[in-house]
């Protein structure tokens, strides 16, 4: 059963902007990284074709956030480099293709028990 691109690109946005809220209300950086990896390891699993769009976009959304605060002007908790953001982003798309690469092990590996 293949799940439709448009619901994976909604699922990544929803993920992405709340792991980008989180980031610009906590001081520390862990709890929006667990939403980053979990969330791309869920889409990646649900839809193993399009888990690298997921990822960018989940990903994405935390440099996006941090540039829109630095535009608004909205204080951030923390001091950091717009550079070290897109780290996000690679993040992400290792954890999406992580779960893309266990959908077809799992289907696999359910295939062969009798």
């Amino acid at each position: 059963m293949r799940i439709s691109l448009v619901f994976v690109v909604a699922a990544a946005v929803v993920i992405g902007a709340l792991a980008a809220w989180v980031d610009l209300h906590n001081t520390e950086v862990q709890p929006s990284l667990v939403l980053i990896v979990a969330g791309g390891i869920v889409l990646g699993f649900a839809d193993p074709r399009s888990a690298w769009v997921a990822g960018v976009i989940i990903g994405g959304a935390i440099p996006t956030a941090h540039i829109a605060a630095r535009i608004t002007g909205y204080p951030v908790p923390y001091p950091v480099e717009l550079p070290f953001t897109f780290l996000a982003v690679i993040v992400a798309v290792v954890a999406a293709l992580i779960g893309a690469k266990i959908r077809p092990t799992l289907d696999e590996m359910l295939k062969r028990e009798p």
